[in-house]
């Protein structure tokens, strides 16, 4: 006896309506329904992007939440251009009035616009109960080949149950003819010209479904070419606080690096420090960066290759945070964070620190990337929506970054997901400041007084650190230092361009 397989629902949706995601989610799941939401069923510790594509491979029917900002957002295009492209039952719920995206137009949706939750719940019950019963029958009969291809043969066959012969000498009473009435004689011709007559029409038919079927292919591909050009050329970025299984690639080093588009974006800040002013648009090429900050155990492999010797390893001097302050402790460096009696064991997956400008160019080379400028690492951080943070305006709290001393150390990479960028990066605000290749200068149009250390002595970092103020976490925040120095609050990413 096969167990009973019960189709799951993957619910997409954007970060702007996660509470919505998270109600509708529990909802069905009181009521039965077995539906994979993000926000619930990724374990702690997991690895986002591969829970993610794990689950939209798997999921039959694919619910997405439409709203303005959901239809803004890349990865929510991608993942419903996956579920379209590989046969899902799809269930638009139109959450906010917007324009329904042209490949989503042909499917049924639920309009909770015009019904109370209430009234949208039950409609989303009732068409995931079709779905449900639709994939459920789809796998009995994979399970059972030998009756779906019986039923199938007597559809083609056009098979009816055969009338009773006659019985041989049996012939009708004089009443029996007289009901009947005359016998009607159909001659052999007659019946063969009939059959073959149909038999013409039912291969033109089939012709027909053939050509019709292979038009509606062109179409979908053509569609879908149109569709990528448009993602290529966007210049603007949706919250696209998820990873999408076609905008990743890997590194060299395993590193899992993210896609991030051509075209403009806004920079600096007229709100913020002297230094970051003024605010003004930047123009790039499309770039790969990495997903997290490079870890203790990349590190460790470029080591052993190469044998490198960090700056603090030569100097036997690094700059340690202790909460408070900044001291200048011997012994410290990349294996011994806060000392020589300090290392890095459980630390594998946490992020390198005590790594200078000249280290972190090193091992970006070795592993066939560089380091990000500091227009593609404000880029890669906060898009081309002008947020504040990776995730937007929201003010910064402890499941968003790790900051201000709340947790008193760096953090395992990867730990606040909630605090992802437009493009899925990590750790961009919190944990550790981050080396890009500039050098520290004024901006176009800025004050070249707003910085004694402006020129070229001091090179870029951004992003804040676990010991200091949500302030020095805002993805404009620019902090000039010399290359060769060293700190348990500097650590660093790749990036790569495309071919």
């Amino acid at each position: 006896m096969t167990k009973e397989h019960k189709p799951r629902t993957f619910i997409s949706y954007s970060r702007t309506n996660k509470d919505f995601a998270i109600k509708l989610a529990q909802e069905l799941k009181s009521n039965l329904f077995p539906v994979w939401l993000d926000q619930i069923d990724i374990p702690t510790g997991a690895r986002w992007d591969n829970e993610l594509e794990n689950a939209l491979r798997e999921c039959e029917i694919f619910l997405v939440v439409l709203t303005p900002a959901s239809i803004a957002s890349e990865n929510v295009r991608d993942e419903i251009g996956y579920a379209i492209d590989h046969g899902k039952s799809i269930l638009p719920v139109l959450l906010e009035t917007c324009e329904i995206p042209l490949r989503l137009r042909r499917f049924q949706y639920v309009d909770f616009t015009q019904k109370d939750y209430r009234d949208g719940i039950e409609s989303a019950k009732q068409l995931l109960n079709i779905f449900i019963g639709k994939a459920t029958q789809s796998n009995q009969e994979a399970e059972n080949p030998t009756a779906s291809q019986e039923k199938d043969a007597q559809a083609r066959t056009g098979s009816q149950p055969q009338a009773e012969p006659a019985q041989p000498g049996k012939q009708d009473s004089e009443a029996d003819r007289k009901t009947k009435g005359p016998a009607k004689v159909q001659s052999a011709p007659t019946v063969t010209k009939k059959k073959t007559s149909q038999t013409a029409v039912l291969i033109w038919v089939a012709i027909g479904v053939v050509v019709c079927f292979f038009l509606c292919i062109a179409a979908i591909s053509l569609l879908n070419v149109l569709t990528d050009w448009t993602d290529l050329g966007e210049t603007s970025t949706p919250d696209a606080e998820r990873l999408s299984p076609s905008k990743t690639t890997t590194g060299n080093d395993g590193m899992i690096l993210l896609y991030v588009p051509a075209g403009n974006f806004v920079m600096g800040s007229d709100t913020g420090e002297k230094d970051e002013e003024p605010a003004h648009t930047v123009t790039l090429e499309a770039f790969w960066i990495d997903q997290t900050e490079v870890t203790n155990s990349m590190f460790s492999a470029f080591i052993k290759a190469t044998g490198y010797k960090t700056d603090a390893e030569k100097k036997g001097v690094a700059s340690i945070y202790n909460g408070s302050n900044w001291v200048n402790t011997q012994g410290a460096d990349w294996q011994h964070p806060t000392g020589p009696n300090s290392d890095i064991s459980g630390k594998e997956n946490h992020p390198v620190i005590n790594v200078s400008w000249n280290d972190a160019a090193a091992y970006c080379k070795w592993a066939g990337r560089r380091l990000p400028t500091e227009a593609e690492w404000e880029k890669a951080a906060r898009g081309t929506n002008g947020g504040t943070y990776p995730w937007g305006n929201e003010a910064p709290d402890s499941n968003l970054l790790n900051f201000d001393n709340n947790v008193g150390d760096t953090e395992k990479v990867g730990t606040y997901p909630n605090g992802a960028s437009p493009y899925g990066a990590l750790d961009m605000a919190g944990n550790v400041f981050e080396w890009t290749s500039d050098w520290y200068e004024v901006y176009p149009g800025g004050d070249p007084n707003a910085s004694i250390d402006f020129g070229q002595t001091h090179r870029v970092l951004h992003g804040g650190a676990w010991g200091l103020s949500a302030n020095l976490a805002r993805s404009a925040v620019r902090l000039g230092l010399p290359p060769g120095g060293s700190s348990n609050s500097f650590g660093f990413r790749c990036s790569r361009s495309l071919p």
